[in-house]
């Protein structure tokens, strides 16, 4: 009603921290938002700042392009598989209960010398860098080698058969992604 002022606030999963609050005011309307939430049930407060009255609230939401990687899987130890010649989905910088999603760790298992080329199509609302490791999972292999806009890749030329670590590393943004590895066997190459 024009006889009442609204300020709306977003609460975490938790009902105690506040993660937004109004940011957008015009006469009547309110708004607030928060782009890049993980799954769960958030809670609002509206709260009366001025006068007195009736009002409607609503909400929008906005799903993720894509479905989330399995969490958590921020380090080499909880990795998710990657199949080998095949693709797999995951969300990078969603946020929940005091948790940001930074980076997820993919594994996947090379079964004969060959080449290794891990790539990704995130949205454009992302941008991600990709870094393999070798069978140790801490010495790095390869870094991001070709970027372009929502694409990425990394390569690896002569691997050997193993189990290799990808880390899919939040740059700038938050978002969907696609992730894949495309392996090529080589024929003649004897295993150091």
């Amino acid at each position: 009603d024009a006889t009442l002022d609204v300020d709306l606030f977003l609460y975490d999963v938790n009902g105690t921290t506040q993660i937004a609050g109004y940011d957008t005011s015009t006469g009547i309307h309110e708004a607030t938002h928060y782009n890049n939430l993980m799954a769960g049930t958030y809670f609002i407060k509206s709260s009366r700042w001025t006068g007195y009255g009736s009002y409607t609230i609503s909400n929008l939401f906005i799903p993720a392009s894509l479905p989330n990687d399995a969490e958590n899987n921020d380090s080499v130890q909880v990795a998710a598989t990657l199949p080998l010649n095949g693709s797999s989905t995951g969300h990078l910088y969603f946020y929940s209960n005091g948790y940001t999603d930074l980076r997820d760790w993919w594994k996947v298992t090379i079964p004969s010398v060959g080449n290794l080329v891990v790539n990704t199509t995130s949205d454009a609302t992302l941008d991600v860098d990709l870094f393999l490791y070798d069978v140790n999972g801490t010495t790095q292999i390869a870094g991001y080698d070709t970027s372009t806009g929502i694409h990425e890749a990394t390569h690896y030329n002569n691997i050997s058969p193993g189990i290799y670590y990808v880390k899919a590393l939040r740059w700038q943004g938050y978002g969907s992604y696609t992730i894949a590895s495309v392996f090529t066997t080589q024929t003649g190459i004897k295993k150091n």
